[in-house]
């Protein structure tokens, strides 16, 4: 096809939700509240002189246009095609109905999530970071300097500044620094300089070291740090992850994409629950719903959720304050708890920040929120519960939304509301994952909030400002003063309203007595504003504009609970729909592949043979010569939690390489598990559950796809154990804690429970292990537990055939895009993503439609395909399963320990297998270090991390762009991308300090175990 785009790179594609729902765009503007509020903010101000900021004030740290954004009385700003760009390699992310979480509390409430946990860092934080870098990067600036606290928004920055080629700093609060270094690690890949603050490189940091050489650090302090070094150096600028308008502006693409898919699915939101450190998750989901409440549309209640520990709106006082600990930041209004307060170390790092952001301050004074606090014990509590209904994982920050809206669904059980919760799930927990260890073993400890701490700090605030002894509020005595008084008014429609209005400041009455107490001249446009009504008492109160009468719609879905949205990528693409069946190859293979055969007789396996193992359906979809496999409604239905996934051009590495070539990947990266596991995972068990098996057994290599089993189990109740490669156990542990974080237990393999593992340990105590054997561990104990059965990743046909979602929906997406693909590489262990993306293409080629090159890559200290035999073998280490015709390096081959856990396997698939000698596809391989030197280019340029697996495919497609180079021919190349790899860092790490090396493939080393192959006439 000879169509080409003119811009964009991606296919974001509908969901299959229901026939009345509609795809969405990502929106094109941001959302400025200020606008729609008659009475304004407070503005900020100079810390020496007291007056208003003015825009050369703020010139050291930002550039021209988010100076002009700051301080913009504009509705809406227009988003650049640059970020827009960007933005599609996540955006729209998706709405969510948590239904197996309303079963859980067994609630009428109606609860629905917007998840933002699958942009590259994990979280929300590219919304705004993108577009600050890319300003930065417009005004010429080199490098930008920030703070992070849970590492979230540094690792943002970080990846923004690879995609625009800036430098970045980051200080990260000292106690997530040393709790969580997997973000550093993820900021150090993607190219950026890590310090933990408070640090000895700047002078707020050593004064803060002085004082308590054992400082555990703050949000404070780190802006601190990173404003110091932006002030001094004239080439370099700041970013900042909250609090400040431009930050909240960004984050409304949230909210304004949430309104169109609340939308679509006809419903209106009773409740909004979001967490608040600085705000701007809260601020970006629920500014549009505020506009639309302020019209009298809708008339949501929006609830903040703070931490206990650290509770700005609740215990803190309405005061201007400086944003950072040194006081070198301008003054701003907000609700503060004294910016050198120093909160405890909860877990929940982002929102450990002393004051609000100013603008949720204003409206939180106008009454338009209201706010609650909760202990961490309760926000893990419920996200344990959420994890093992919904399956996402959620970081310590959203936890404190989930539990708000747990508490908020169980009064509905009690009332029988049927409430409309939205909550603001603002990223997943993958980095976390001590934090939950720490949780399940009962480890975890509420930190109060101490009062007496912070009177002297907010005594001092006053003091500043000449407010009179008399007028302070200290946090018990402002709890007393919040009384409701209710008036009466007309609005725009000429109707009567009841509204509930907080007197929050009561000793301070009028704009006047402010004015006259917090400055010396000029006051703020709020002050100046004429906006007032009059009580029955004849008091006069100065508001914004005030929510109408809600406008309820009764539109309901009958099935599904998603929307996902179609991307702006062209006019003439298409969204594209989750694919409703299963592609078996077999169907249309002329030659069919040889049988497996019974270990001792030799005869074709029956299908009693397997019963022990698999549930019926799973044993007729092995053997199966259908085409077309219908895919269940309940698979369907998990599978909208990432599906479909993007087709995505990597121009950026095009750029770097200087190659003509177009080149594509399929990125799985998305699933709850961060790889492609889930799509044959959900259904094996699914069909277990549906034939009444209590619990499934697994081998898993790097962890993938132990990881993505019991994910399905937390979804479908069943019980999980794996046996996890000891060298991957050993490398990875967070792999091991997400599984437990499900709900499965998990053992390093080889193990001394199964007499297989023992036999290993025997021979070899300190054996690394391999998938072999940890397959011979969790089939021996399927096979003597009736009620166990066993679920396998890789290498059967079901498993295979499951996977053929992804190329059915690639297929649909290049198609969309008017591309066709001449070359297709992915990775290959057992193969199952391989051959999910390759086989309905191989389908288009052997129908004769195209005609592209297929390659599998392979590492070179385990090629199977490059250097193995085609043979029947046992596809374990201790000779259980049936045997089957596979290119094999021998069963009970142990390859060396690379890092590349997922491809540590002695054989290939038998249907791939099969196709190799029919000669349909290739297979090269490549060494560990070349992979690796291409994820960084890949990672520094595209923005994503890729797992260790991938690597080969990335280093192929880098092989052959490099090519096309040479030759001038622009081919097209599509790889599969087949996961992330943020639990792989610690191998970037050490690729990155030079302390990797290739491990070789020793021929002599295998002769052995090919010697040991069944010796079975072919």
């Amino acid at each position: 096809m000879q169509i080409r785009l003119s811009n964009g790179y991606r296919v974001r594609a509908r969901s299959a939700l229901a026939a009345d729902s509609t795809a969405i765009e990502i929106p094109r503007q941001w959302y400025n509240l200020i606008a729609d509020l008659s009475v304004k903010p407070p503005s900020p101000l100079h810390p020496k002189t007291y007056e208003p900021v003015k825009p050369e004030d703020l010139a050291p740290l930002f550039p021209d246009e988010l100076i002009k954004q700051e301080a913009t009385n504009e509705r809406f700003i227009d988003i650049p095609d640059e970020v827009l760009d960007v933005y599609k390699l996540w955006r729209p992310t998706p709405l969510i109905r948590a239904k197996r979480l309303e079963k859980l509390l067994d609630t009428p409430a109606r609860i629905y999530y917007k998840y933002e946990g699958g942009s590259p860092a994990g979280s929300h934080k590219p919304n705004t970071a993108v577009p600050q870098v890319y300003y930065n990067a417009q005004q010429g600036i080199k490098k930008v300097v920030t703070e992070t606290g849970a590492g979230q928004w540094g690792g943002s920055v970080a990846f923004a500044c690879s995609l625009y080629g800036l430098g970045c700093e980051v200080w990260q609060v000292r106690t997530s620094y040393h709790h969580k270094p997997y973000p550093k690690l993820m900021m150090q890949t993607w190219g950026a300089k890590v310090h933990p603050s408070p640090s000895d490189v700047t002078e707020a940091g050593r004064k803060i070291l002085q004082k308590d050489p054992s400082s555990p650090g703050s949000l404070g302090i780190a802006i601190s740090e990173a404003v110091e070094v932006a002030a001094t150096n004239d080439a370099t600028k700041y970013c900042l992850g909250s609090v400040l308008n431009h930050v909240l502006l960004h984050q409304t693409v949230i909210g304004e994409e949430c309104l169109k898919q609340m939308e679509a699915i006809g419903e209106t939101p009773d409740l909004i629950i979001g967490c608040t450190g600085g705000g701007s998750n809260f601020a970006g989901l629920s500014f549009p719903f505020l506009r639309e409440k302020l019209s009298g549309k809708i008339n949501p209640v929006i609830r903040a959720v703070e931490p206990t520990a650290c509770p700005s709106l609740t215990k803190g006082v309405y005061a201007y304050d400086f944003g950072d600990t040194a006081g070198m930041t301008p003054l701003m209004k907000m609700h503060t708890l004294g910016h050198d307060f120093i909160p405890d170390p909860i877990h929940a790092g982002g929102l450990r920040y002393h004051g609000m952001a100013p603008l949720i301050s204003h409206v939180y004074e106008l009454d338009f929120m209201e706010a609650i606090s909760i202990p961490q014990t309760e926000c893990f509590q419920g996200a344990i519960q959420f994890a093992r209904s919904e399956g996402l994982i959620p970081a310590p920050e959203p936890s404190h939304a989930i539990a708000a809206t747990i508490r908020e669904a169980l009064r509905c059980r009690e009332t029988g509301e049927e409430k409309v919760i939205l909550m603001a799930l603002t990223g997943h927990g993958h980095f976390d994952l001590t934090t939950y260890e720490k949780y399940l073993q009962g480890n975890m400890v509420d930190l109060s909030f101490e009062e007496e701490k912070i009177k002297g700090r907010l005594y001092l605030i006053y003091k500043v400002f000449g407010i009179k002894e008399e007028t302070k509020l200290y946090p018990k005595e402002r709890e007393k003063k919040k009384k409701k008084k209710h008036y009466r008014f007309s609005d725009c429609y000429s109707t009567i309203s009841q509204v509930s209005i907080s007197r929050r400041s009561s000793k301070v009455q009028t704009p006047e007595m402010v004015s006259q107490s917090l400055f010396h001249a000029n006051p703020p446009s709020i002050f100046t504003s004429s906006s007032t009504i009059s009580s029955n008492k004849g008091e006069e109160l100065w508001l914004g504009c005030l929510p109408q009468k809600r406008k309820q719609m009764h539109i309901r879905l009958s099935s599904g609970y998603r929307v996902r949205a179609r991307s702006p990528i062209a006019a003439n693409s298409t969204a594209i729909e989750i694919p409703r069946q299963w592609y078996n190859l077999i169907a249309d293979l002329s030659v069919k592949p040889p049988p497996p055969l019974h270990p001792k007789t030799f005869e074709p396996v029956k299908p009693e043979d397997l019963a022990p193992l698999f549930p019926d359906e799973l044993i007729k979809q092995e053997a199966t010569n259908e085409r077309f496999i219908d895919i269940p409604d309940e698979v369907l239905d998990v599978y909208k939690l990432w599906r479909p996934t993007p087709l995505i051009r990597a121009k950026r590495l095009e750029k770097l390489l200087g190659t003509p070539a177009r080149i594509y990947y399929k990125y799985e990266g998305g699933s709850p598990a961060g790889s492609h596991k889930p799509n044959t995972a959900v259904p094996q068990v699914y069909y277990n559950a549906q034939q009444g098996i209590k619990k499934v057994v697994t081998e898993t290599g790097a962890g993938q796809w132990g990881s993505s089993l019991a994910f399905a189990c937390s979804l479908f109740g069943l019980g999980c154990e794996v046996w996890q490669v000891r060298a991957s156990y050993d490398q990875k542990p967070y792999r091991k804690l997400m599984m437990q974080t499900w709900g499965a237990k998990v053992h390093p393999s080889p193990s001394d429970i199964t007499e297989a593992g023992r036999n290993i340990l025997q021979m070899d105590p300190s054996s690394p292990g391999s998938l072999g054997i940890a397959i011979s561990e969790a089939v021996e104990v399927a096979a003597t537990n009736d009620d166990t059965k066993y679920c396998l990743g890789s290498v059967l046909n079901h498993v295979l055939l499951h996977q053929t979602v992804i190329g059915e929906e690639c297929l649909k997406q290049m198609e969309a895009i008017g591309e066709t693909p001449d070359l297709i590489i992915g990775c290959t262990g057992g193969g199952s993503n391989f051959a999910g993306l390759s086989f309905p293409f191989i389908r288009e080629k052997l129908s004769g439609k195209i005609n592209p090159v297929i390659r599998a890559v392979e590492p070179t200290a385990c090629p199977s395909l490059t250097k193995g035999v085609y043979a029947y073998d046992f596809g374990d280490t201790a000779g259980m399963t049936p045997l089957m015709k596979m290119h094999t390096l021998g069963h009970d081959f142990i390859p060396d320990p690379i890092h590349a856990g997922g491809l540590r396997y002695h054989g290939m698939a038998p249907l791939i297998s099969h196709v190799y000698e029919l000669g349909f596809m290739e297979a090269i391989s490549i060494p560990q270090t070349e992979c690796f030197q291409g994820a960084i280019q890949f990672a520094r340029s595209e923005g994503l991390i890729p797992a260790p697996e991938p690597t080969h495919a990335i280093a192929a497609t880098i092989q052959e762009a490099l090519r096309c180079r040479e030759t001038g021919e622009e081919k097209v190349i599509l790889m599969a991308m087949c996961g992330h790899g943020h639990f792989d860092l610690t191998s970037y790490e050490k690729y990155l300090q030079g302390n990797m090396v290739d491990l070789s493939f020793e021929e002599e080393k295998i002769k052995g175990s090919l010697a040991k192959i069944p010796q079975v006439l072919a």
